[in-house]
């Protein structure tokens, strides 16, 4: 039985690779997505490590808010870096700065992608332990000169000692490069254009003056990392933490994975579809197969084969289709990875250099998903050809039973029922659910087509009998004929399908849905902003500058920040209270913008119903400088798309 089942895979090699194609695709992202995942986690881990392999110990400000923009932490003072110079053990220490800034080439056009990477500046010095290594000239030593990174520098085909403009919230300001940079062992941080400066430069263009977003510290090698951290601490006021260097680069690491992780999630989507999908062609395949040789089958069991000998033959088919294609969906993998790295490169997400990572949960998981798949598709078409009578080897039977199943029926629409219903649950907000119904609902269909394919084969191919005469009439009633092949076949088109009118129809409701939110809540003429994605910004002063112009008659600033609202992190909008009104339409339903000041707060309307505060209550808001202000609620407002659950001044 073993040799005859080798045989007749190799005498139907056009049927196998079908089958085998059919599983290739989904365990090709499967085994992508894996390896792309693990070699990011290998390059970062490593690329992090050689940053913080001279850094003993960070110092920085303990205090963040965690929102779905991102984690936003507070800065501590530079006087701290005598207060941490003068720990037992510690040899030197280096403030950190960061902050937005865009180098323009020499055409006046900003380097980098807009919607890309981040754009930065950050400080720089010459010291041994700093995580830029200098690959020409040197570090800037003051206010009129900066270095960038290699990235950045061959992509402006820059040279040493030319003037490049940097701009900032500041404004724009002109620097002669003197030197440029790398980042570990990549020319740039993960794509980023960085303009770097003196400390001094750094704070008062990028950063805030007087003010460090992290102290950076190298022991004299008397204590342990671990140890320095511990020692460091008891120094350290309120609000001021300290961790190793190692601690930290796995940090940051995982910083850059987590925002990444959204390809890992729509890949994997994409591998449960294709798989899903490829199940339905495999089960077809296989009772396709097992109805045209129902007569070899009976012949076998006439012979003396057992129905468990004929059903293990089949399924080692399967079991033979199923590795195979996990294997080219394996191999296919790799290429997938490269792609992706590829697809972060034409987005402006550089990643460093390194090769593919292939851990062995990859290779278990390729082939062990691939094969139970395929093995689970082919059971009960197997177990049908197992039970063929002997008596059908004398038969020319190869068409299906066509009986109406009541069974079926049942079965089929309780599916239905319960996949509707997940769906309806999951509408609410629960992907996961939303998904299950999703799947649930296919199945159903799956379970009832061989019921409705008849007529349904009946209608459809009325017009196209009529139209194409005798070939027409022919393809209706081959259709009709066999409604389970008829219906296997659809159920995949059925899926694939459905898939794209999903995202079609997802697409257009969000470009719909935006134009309608911008179109009623946004009552001014002309918006401007910078193109840069993640933080960035323009300067404070610029509304009130674009507002003397003649002709406008106001121009509201609008800023997103963090805020530890009653306990809670929160996103909160800043505003000017008394011009933000003349271009934007909250829809306020009690209370008034106006009245807002530096000791109150605004907010939706669903906020105020969900925690039962209105005007005149209170709430305690808690910014990343550590501050605490009890704020009093000054009006509540209906559309809170753009304005978000709660606003505060500018001022405040």
């Amino acid at each position: 039985m073993f040799r005859l089942t080798l045989r007749t895979i190799v005498s139907h090699k056009r049927r196998m690779v079908s089958t085998v194609l059919s599983i290739v695709l989904g365990i090709a992202f499967l085994a992508g997505t894996l390896v792309f995942t693990d070699s990011l986690q290998r390059t970062f881990d490593d690329l992090f490590s050689s940053v913080y392999a001279s850094t003993d110990a960070v110092v920085r400000s303990s205090e963040e808010v965690k929102t779905q923009a991102g984690t936003t932490r507070g800065r501590i003072p530079d006087a701290m870096l005598a207060v941490v110079a003068e720990v037992p053990g510690v040899a030197e220490v280096m403030g950190s700065v960061t902050g937005y800034a865009r180098i323009l080439a020499k055409d006046g056009d900003p380097l980098g992608v807009d919607q890309g990477s981040p754009n930065f500046g950050m400080e720089m010095n010459d010291s041994a332990s700093s995580a830029w290594t200098t690959v020409a000239g040197r570090a800037p030593i003051d206010g009129t000169e900066m270095a960038m990174d290699k990235g950045s520098f061959d992509q402006g085909d820059f040279t040493l000692d030319d003037a490049v403009t940097v701009i900032s919230q500041q404004g724009p300001r002109t620097f002669t490069v003197v030197g440029v940079v790398r980042f570990g062992s990549a020319d740039s941080p993960a794509g980023s254009r960085v303009a770097l400066f003196d400390l001094a430069t750094a704070q008062e263009f990028v950063g805030q003056p007087g003010q460090l977003d992290s102290i950076n510290v190298r022991g004299d090698g008397s204590l342990e990392p671990g140890a320095l951290v511990a020692r460091i601490a008891q120094d350290l006021p309120a609000g001021i933490e300290a961790l190793t260097g190692q601690e930290m680069a796995a940090e940051s690491s995982s910083t850059i994975k987590d925002a990444l992780s959204f390809f890992d999630t729509l890949l994997l989507v994409f591998a449960c579809i294709a798989l899903f999908v490829g199940s339905f062609i495999i089960y077809n395949t296989f009772s396709i197969v097992v109805a045209q040789r129902k007569r070899e089958n009976a012949l076998l069991r006439a012979i003396g084969a057992s129905e468990r000998q004929v059903e293990v033959a089949l399924l080692a088919e399967a079991l033979v289709m199923g590795l195979l294609g996990s294997l080219l969906g394996f191999l296919a993998g790799f290429g997938m990875a490269k792609l992706l790295r590829g697809m972060l490169d034409a987005v402006g997400v550089e990643i460093p250099t390194g090769g593919l990572v292939l851990l062995p949960r990859t290779v278990v998981a390729s082939f062990l998903v691939g094969t139970i798949i395929t093995v689970a598709a082919a059971v009960l078409p197997a177990r049908r050809g197992a039970k063929v009578p002997p008596i059908a080897a004398l038969r020319d039977v190869v068409i299906e039973p066509k009986a109406f199943s009541t069974k079926r029926l049942i079965s089929g629409l309780a599916v239905l029922g319960i996949g509707a219903l997940l769906i309806v649950i999951g509408l609410t907000g629960e992907l996961a659910i939303l998904g299950l119904g999703t799947a649930l609902l296919f199945v159903g269909l799956f379970v009832v087509g061989p019921l409705i394919a008849r007529p349904v084969a009946r209608v459809l191919g009325a017009p196209i009998a009529r139209l194409r005469g005798l070939s027409g009439g022919l393809a209706r009633e081959n259709a009709m004929r066999n409604p389970k092949r008829t219906a296997r076949t659809a159920a995949a088109l059925v899926v694939g399908v459905a898939l794209v009118a999903a995202i079609t129809v997802f697409a257009a409701s969000i470009k719909s849905s935006i134009r309608s939110i911008i179109g009623k809540q946004f009552t001014g003429d002309f918006v401007v902003a910078t193109k840069s994605f993640g933080f960035g910004g323009l300067p404070s002063s610029l509304a009130s500058e674009l507002g003397g112009i003649d002709g406008v008659a106001a121009a509201a600033g609008v800023q997103i920040g963090g805020a530890r609202i009653d306990g809670e992190d929160q996103a909160v909008t800043v505003i000017d209270p008394a011009v933000v009104a003349e271009v934007f339409d909250l829809g306020v339903v009690s209370g008034s913008i106006e009245d807002l000041d530096d000791a109150g707060i605004l907010l939706s309307k669903d906020r105020s119903e969900s925690t039962g505060l209105g005007v005149g209550d209170t709430v305690t808001a808690q910014f990343l400088d550590g501050s605490t202000h009890t704020l009093t609620v000054r009006g509540v407002y209906d559309k809170e798309e753009l304005a978000g659950p709660f606003s505060i001044t500018t001022s405040l």
